[in-house]
């Protein structure tokens, strides 16, 4: 079943090539969610955050530094009804995340009324 369904999935993006989750100018490579301009202005280098000695934890790190494309195809998932976009740029943020080992991982949770208001 697997195999029919990537074959299909395949077909389909030959047919119609995915455009850039950022730009939704230009095609995309196989597998991949931007552009190849787009794709430049991602900065894959980890921020890292130092906290103040007070606090308990040391260090913040993040997958991937939001701006250029990463931001744009953000605030597209986010704010203009594209959830769609999410799965993609999970993947794309999991394959390049390169953290430390880490002790907790911790979710940003989303207000009730943005919630609400957004719908996901």
């Amino acid at each position: 079943m697997e195999t029919a369904r990537s074959l299909v999935l395949g077909l389909l993006d030959f047919v119609f090539p995915p455009s850039c989750l950022a730009c939704d100018g230009r095609p995309v490579a196989a597998g991949g969610i931007f552009c190849a301009a787009c794709a430049m202005t991602v900065d894959e280098v980890p921020p890292v955050v130092m906290m103040p000695e007070t606090w308990p934890l040391r260090r913040l790190h993040a997958p991937l530094a939001y701006g250029g494309a990463l931001a744009e195809a953000v605030i597209r998932c986010k704010h203009a009804g594209m959830p769609a976009f999410a799965r993609g740029l999970a993947r794309f943020a999991a394959r390049r995340a390169r953290l430390p080992q880490v002790d907790l991982v911790l979710p940003v949770p989303l207000h009730r009324a943005r919630l609400a208001r957004r719908g996901y």
